[in-house]
């Protein structure tokens, strides 16, 4: 609004220039321009700089939002995919395979024992078997693997052989 009214101000001035106002009107004009150019100047720099810290806290914004996925989406001990985030892919790769016409296979695993594994060795050693086994269960690379809770897993296999690979990664886990 400023520089509009500025604008407005400078065209009355060279008006005034142009139906003959004496040479004092023109040195006016010049300055007054001269104030102009200073003025677009500073804003200028300052959109500039207003633009560059947008850009800043639009990236920022980005990594948090991703954070703010990863945290929900993910079991924080393991990095396996969380309960809640499995209940919406299950429902995605049912529909996929309604459309598909393909199969999928749940498996539950359960770690026998582990609350004397806890009792006996401490939280740290139970939280390390946890990390094992959520290793083993990444190993195939068609299998999604989700913490349920606790000692509690869930394989999600795709395809008509889903049972026949889910063997070999039981078989891996030590006993």
């Amino acid at each position: 609004l400023a520089v509009r009214q500025g604008c407005q101000r400078l065209r009355q001035l060279h008006g005034g220039v142009r139906s003959g106002a004496a040479g004092g009107g023109q040195q006016l004009l010049h300055q007054r321009f001269a104030r102009g150019d200073v003025l677009i100047g500073f804003v200028h720099r300052r959109l500039a700089r207003l633009r560059h810290r947008s850009r800043l806290q639009r990236a920022e914004l980005t990594q948090a939002l991703s954070r703010l996925r990863e945290h929900t989406t993910r079991d924080e001990l393991t990095g396996l995919i969380n309960r809640r985030h499995m209940r919406e892919l299950m429902e995605q790769e049912h529909q996929r395979c309604i459309r598909s016409g393909r199969t999928f296979c749940l498996g539950v695993l359960d770690i026998d024992q582990f609350k004397k594994i806890n009792d006996a060795h401490g939280q740290g050693a139970g939280d390390q078997v946890l990390r094992v086994v959520a290793e083993v269960l990444t190993q195939d690379s068609g299998a999604l693997a989700v913490r349920l809770g606790g000692e509690e897993f869930m394989l999600l296999l795709r395809g008509r052989d889903a049972a026949l690979r889910a063997e070999p990664l039981r078989v891996a886990l030590p006993a």
